[in-house]
């Protein structure tokens, strides 16, 4: 992991951290699987299957092999080896669900593709098959099958009729990792947007920008007004009955004059 990742990631805890690091790795190599990550951490890929399903803890050895093998900080280690002596007393059940609600929540927010996930299911024809949804955004059949797992112990997505489509319920989450997801995802959306500006034809996307001076206590009313347009261009866009296609419209507003950031 970079120092950039890894300080996006201090409040995870063993398990999803691995989960994002064995992500991280698919995605560079769609070949590397969950016995390639296994063998790299020197455990078994049993163990491995079973601490990331949560059905076991790991040892302090186990923390100390992952460590070296992902590169994690001497105060996330320590984080991680103190959480084995502080387990949650009385309804540890009712602790442990409401730690995995926190975490996925974290995920929905800070990974891309849950969205495009749910927008998927707009689309006429749409599965929650992996492999389907996998070849449709470019993602791996992991993270795939990560994600509807995630949407779907959050109630997000639920099947009527057959057919699997969004929950509607809100998506809240009040601690102090909002921070950190919000940024890890518009930077996963900007990197696609560099990806799209580079690989997609200019009759499928429409990259604009506009520089300008302003006052930076005009600032709210430039938000107001953005959020507005979204709401409205994306409503209007949404009547259509028979959507093919799932997009992200990203608009950015910053200063290039540095002054304006003190």
């Amino acid at each position: 992991m970079t120092n950039k990742e890894l300080e996006d990631s201090t409040w995870l805890d063993g398990p999803e951290l691995l989960r994002t690091e064995l992500s991280r790795r698919i995605t560079k190599n769609p070949r590397y699987s969950l016995r390639s990550f296994a063998k790299a951490l020197d455990i078994s890929p049993a163990t491995l299957s079973l601490i990331l399903a949560r059905k076991t803890p790991m040892s302090k050895k186990t923390i100390s092999k992952i460590s070296q093998v992902i590169g994690l900080q001497p105060a996330q280690v320590e984080s991680l080896k103190k959480g084995l002596h502080h387990r949650p007393h009385g309804n540890s059940a009712l602790e442990g669900n409401y730690n995995q609600v926190t975490l996925d929540i974290f995920k929905v927010f800070s990974d891309w593709y849950h969205y495009a996930i749910l927008s998927l299911l707009e689309i006429k024809g749409s599965s929650i098959e992996a492999k389907w949804i996998s070849k449709k955004i470019g993602i791996s059949i992991f993270e795939a099958r990560e994600a509807v797992e995630r949407l779907i112990r959050l109630d997000l997505i639920v099947e009527e009729k057959g057919r699997w489509r969004q929950s509607g319920l809100p998506i809240r989450i009040t601690d102090d990792s909002t921070n950190n997801a919000a940024r890890r995802f518009q930077k996963q959306l900007l990197l696609k947007a560099i990806d799209s500006l580079e690989n997609d034809s200019v009759n499928v996307r429409d990259f604009s920008s506009m520089t300008f001076a302003m006052s930076l206590s005009d600032l709210p009313k430039a938000r107001l007004k953005i959020e507005s347009f979204r709401r409205k261009l994306t409503k209007e866009l949404e009547k259509n009955e028979q959507p093919n296609s799932v997009y992200n419209l990203t608009v950015q507003l910053y200063p290039l004059t540095k002054e304006s950031n003190k």
